[in-house]
């Protein structure tokens, strides 16, 4: 059994393999330097060894297209779309499996009349006790004697699908004692009229507004059911309050009536069974006490069909009328008008969830897990659409930016002629490569003869950065900024706010707004440290002296957001300060750092990927602060020996040329610069004197090899743990997994609640 990181490996091994063959036909490289770039090219490295400006154009669109499908956004797009797959597959399973044991149950269901039928046993079969009601259903009507002194219950066999809603009467009399009104009661209704009541409460029904019923006492005093207008109908429910914090969400179409009354002695038809909600208790939020129907119009096939075909439908607010709906919520004497939809933390569910740490919902039943899947599974839909708007998106808007100036635009049209190069073709390569963060260029001098050109740098930079270490900042104020905008209480809005409550159930690299705003600040705080070294250390510099003061804070803040990612350099690196040389070292090295630490420690998983929440040991107050420090740990020890592994490796290899006064450039700093940017997946590099590539050009073979091995080590540090909710299939054994977990953080709440209360 694969999971999703061995599949990575995998997919990374076989891209590197199927480049390199489709780059050496074309010959002008050996095959060891068609691999060299094809693993640069699935993992975004971006080190090359031979210059690119002077490979055939089809293998430069070898290289833009096959980074292209290789890209963190492009393979977690893949994995939500396989997601998807999979959710259908288990529902439309669901599905088969219910109607089939509908059909099931339909026959054994007419099986039975039928016999019953036979044997004379059907007593609501008497034409005697049947009516014609609304619909064609048949409504069983017991006939009394005119001299019965129990009066007939006028709620009797009202359709079971109308509304629950009960209204209360104001004053209720102590057990025991006999109102004066209710001496009055009179001792016989008329048949009729209550036949015509059924039928008049069942056609109100399909219109708007609510079914006002009076207690029994007002209804002898001659009150009737009335319609109210349905400001009237809410207005009156404020006034009641509910009780074990049970509400009855009325259907936006309206439906009238009620089912609950209390019936005749020997009345002969189905029971009604009515749901109690219990108090709050930190271990089981959502407990209620049922009596269950004592009837088999709707069975568990049917209700299971219904609650797949609602958590699919466009939403709560979009359900079938005939449906019941009710909302729980674990308050008890909660007043209506305490609570407004706006203020519903979870409006796409119709329950109040329990949630852990990360998005962990706690203490689900069936049904709810069934509802979860759905809006899990719309909310995936249409971030699928968002994922593949923004990834072709943000290509196409780098296209119509840079090519049309770079088409216009002199000197720098003519030097990229000058290189060979067509200025059109540039325009399409360069952004693709920007926003991919390869960091390959037609040009041979990677961004240098461009150090001064301001809107491929400015533009450049904002590419980098949404490309890849902005990229969750960026897709999540996109959702933000499409909740605002769509119509609230949409599906829709449903889908994003969804997105927005519970990230990291949907996607790998979409984090809740605290982690995303953390994010945030650490770039900014990154690049600008970056920028400040650059001007101080390099402030007298021959590489920037020349710039003006703009231009050179302009050069600082693009090295700044190569550094990390993609790899282009506008100034020689090996011509700075040696400070900022290991600075940009240290910064490569770093660069996956808060996105792997965001994405492992808003994994819903995290406690059981740390192997911390077997036990029942509770984390404590710093908890957070602990886990971000397990996370550092764990990957100091899966970076730095293969680091080291590999500087040892090419050192015996190439100790010769590096114990060498006169190869001044070959030196061990070069060598571990070249590592870690291997490693780092950034492509920044010290270069050779004499030669437009990088470092690596001068390696052996052997040496290659590490650095390709280096290549596809580092593009694996960023990847979730293999337990991690974003890249699981829905099965049953997630949720079984999900419910482990869920017992074990209950007992520890529970634990928890029982401290606080001594």
């Amino acid at each position: 059994h694969f999971n999703f990181i061995t599949w990575h490996y995998l997919y990374m091994v076989g891209m590197t393999i199927l480049g390199s063959i489709m780059l050496y036909p074309a010959g002008l490289m050996d095959y060891i330097d068609a691999l060299f770039f094809a693993a640069g090219m699935a993992t975004q490295s971006g080190l090359n060894t031979i210059d690119v400006n002077t490979l055939y154009t089809y293998q430069q669109v070898v290289m833009m297209l096959m980074t292209c499908i290789c890209t963190p956004i492009f393979i977690n797009t893949v994995v939500v779309f396989i997601r998807l797959y999979w959710f259908e597959k288990r529902f439309e399973h669901i599905v088969q499996e219910v109607r089939a044991q509908k059909r099931t149950k339909t026959r054994s269901i007419g099986s039975r009349s039928k016999s019953q039928m036979r044997e004379g046993k059907d007593e609501d079969a008497d034409p005697s006790k049947l009516e014609q009601g609304v619909r064609g259903i048949s409504l069983p009507v017991n006939q009394e004697d005119q001299d019965a002194e129990t009066p007939q219950s006028p709620f009797m066999g009202l359709n079971p699908r109308l509304n629950r809603e009960i209204t209360f009467a104001d004053e209720v009399p102590a057990s025991g004692r006999r109102s004066p009104e209710l001496a009055r009661v009179p001792s016989h209704r008329d048949v009729s009229k209550h036949i015509e009541f059924l039928q008049r409460q069942q056609n109100n029904a399909k219109k708007g507004g609510a079914l006002y019923i009076p207690g029994p006492r007002d209804f002898d005093r001659g009150e009737r059911p009335e319609e109210l207008e349905e400001d009237l109908a809410i207005q009156r429910r404020k006034t009641r309050p509910t009780l074990g914090g049970r509400r009855s969400t009325d259907d936006p179409r309206g439906r009238g009536g009620s089912d609950t009354a209390k019936d005749s002695p020997g009345a002969d038809h189905p029971r009604r069974g009515v749901t109690i909600n219990l108090p709050d208790h930190p271990a089981h939020r959502d407990q209620m006490a049922t009596v269950e129907k004592d009837d088999e119009e709707d069975g568990d096939g049917m209700s299971r069909l219904g609650r797949i075909k609602s958590a699919l439908s466009l939403g709560r607010s979009h359900r079938n009328p005939g449906e019941h709906e009710h909302r729980s919520f674990a308050k008890t004497l909660t007043n209506l008008t305490h609570k407004k939809e706006d203020e519903d933390p979870m409006p796409y569910l119709s329950w109040t969830a329990t949630t852990g740490r990360n998005s962990m919902f706690v203490g689900l039943t069936s049904e709810q897990r069934e509802e979860l899947g759905g809006i899990e599974y719309r909310a995936l839909k249409l971030l699928a659409k968002i994922l593949i708007a923004y990834y072709v998106g943000f290509h196409l808007l780098g296209m119509l930016i840079l090519l049309p100036w770079i088409a216009s635009t002199q000197p720098w049209k003519g030097i990229v002629r000058a290189d060979g190069q067509n200025p059109v073709w540039w325009g399409i390569f360069t952004p693709a490569s920007m926003f991919n963060d390869l960091g390959f260029t037609l040009t041979p001098d990677s961004m240098i003869s461009f150090d001064n050109a301001i809107l491929p740098l400015l533009f450049g930079s904002f590419l980098i950065i949404i490309g890849n270490t902005g990229f969750p900042c960026m897709l999540r104020f996109i959702i933000w900024f499409l909740s605002k905008v769509v119509r609230h209480g949409s599906g829709t809005w449903e889908e994003l706010r969804f997105l927005l409550d519970h990230p990291r159930r949907c996607f790998t690299l979409l984090f809740p707004s605290k982690a995303t705003w953390w994010l945030f600040w650490v770039l900014v705080l990154l690049n600008v440290v970056d920028l400040i070294f650059f001007i101080i250390l390099d402030l007298d510099a021959g590489v920037v002296t020349d710039l003006s003061p703009g231009l050179r804070v302009l050069n600082g803040w693009f090295q700044a957001t190569s550094t990390r990612t993609a790899g282009f350099s506008s100034v020689n690196l090996a011509a700075l300060h040696a400070a900022i040389q290991v600075s940009y070292m240290i910064m490569m090295y770093i660069s996956v750092f808060p996105i792997a630490i965001s994405v492992r420690r808003t994994n819903v998983y995290e406690e059981k990927s740390l192997g911390i929440f077997g036990g029942e040991e509770d984390p404590g107050d710093d908890s957070d602060q602990s886990y971000v420090s397990q996370h550092l740990r764990r990957q100091l020890s899966f970076d730095l020996w293969y680091i080291f592994l590999g500087l040892f490796v090419i050192a015996v290899v190439e100790g010769d040329r590096i114990g060498n006064t006169n190869q001044y450039a070959f030196t061990t700093f070069s060598v571990l610069f070249e590592i870690v940017s291997a490693y780092g997946t950034v492509g920044l590099s010290l270069g050779y004197p004499g030669i437009n590539a990088s470092f690596s050009a001068e390696f052996r073979t052997t040496s290659k090899l590490v650095i390709i091995a280096m290549m596809i080590r580092g593009r694996h540090r960023g990847l979730p743990y293999a337990l991690d909710r974003a890249i699981l299939l829905p099965s049953e054994k997630l949720h079984k997994k999900e419910a482990e977990e869920a017992a074990v953080l209950t007992r520890r709440l529970t634990r928890r609640g029982s401290i606080f209360s001594e």
